[in-house]
């Protein structure tokens, strides 16, 4: 890229990352102009364009900062704890206080350091659990439907279908991570069968289908015979998006 692509394609990642991860389709196309080469480093949606590798990395920071505002909520609790004790036994010493008060104060403040650190090996566990989960195996489901949708395209379109390389193979990889090789192919079916609009005058593109994935799962999944735990994770995902307001068709 020249020195003037590359300026242009960090003030686009800085607005999305000021704008919360989308950049609408006016302020986008305003910058863009007419560099194709850095159009294609983003994905188009209803509502605007976004940088995959870039959401991926703002997702992963604000998991990570929630953890360590866990941590430190914990942390301070301890020492409040442990304070409290020190004050007890100083009180304790200076009044003479009878040794059954003493035992009494003890056991509270004892039980509560006891309950802090047990919730705190639990959030341990939990980051424990996410760091040393096994490698994904790789399998050749996403060459598959690549080639099935190359395919695809051409018998509905008669002219060949033409993959933006490495960018959307790494989405075919992602969804795999949600869906069966078949289901996807169910959802790609009706995806080249609707007339929307927008799929109409923007091409049935592989990025296309990904940002509506969502919506093409959700309003056809019993249609499409999707399988009850399929159904259950878009539905988990739904309620997660909804809980922290990220847009689920990211």
């Amino acid at each position: 890229m020249t020195d003037e692509q590359v300026g242009i394609y960090i003030r686009l990642l800085c607005a999305q990352h000021q704008h919360g991860g989308l950049i609408n389709k006016i302020a986008f196309n305003s910058i863009i102009k007419d560099h194709l080469l850095i159009r294609d480093k983003f994905i188009e949606t209803e509502d605007g364009f976004f940088n995959q590798r870039l959401l991926n990395e703002m997702i992963k920071r604000k998991n990570k900062s929630e953890s360590f505002s866990k941590n430190a909520i914990i942390r301070w609790e301890k020492e409040k704890a442990m304070q409290m004790q020190c004050k007890c036994n100083a009180n304790a010493f200076d009044l003479h206080m009878p040794i059954e008060d003493e035992d009494v104060n003890k056991d509270v403040i004892d039980i509560d350091i006891k309950e802090i650190e047990e919730r705190e090996m639990q959030e341990r566990k939990k980051e424990e659990k996410i760091e040393i989960l096994p490698p994904k195996r790789k399998t050749n489901s996403d060459t598959n439907f690549i080639d099935w949708w190359c395919e695809e395209y051409q018998n509905r379109f008669t002219i060949k279908y033409v993959v933006m390389g490495g960018k959307e193979g790494s989405l075919v990889k992602k969804l795999l991570e949600y869906f069966s090789l078949e289901e996807l192919k169910e959802l790609a079916t009706y995806f080249f069968n609707s007339t929307k609009e927008w799929y109409i005058n923007n091409g049935y593109k592989i990025g296309i289908f990904y940002s509506e994935i969502q919506t093409l799962s959700l309003t056809k999944g019993q249609t499409l015979n999707l399988s009850k735990t399929t159904l259950a994770n878009m539905a988990t995902w739904q309620s997660i998006c909804k809980k922290n307001g990220w847009n689920p068709n990211d």
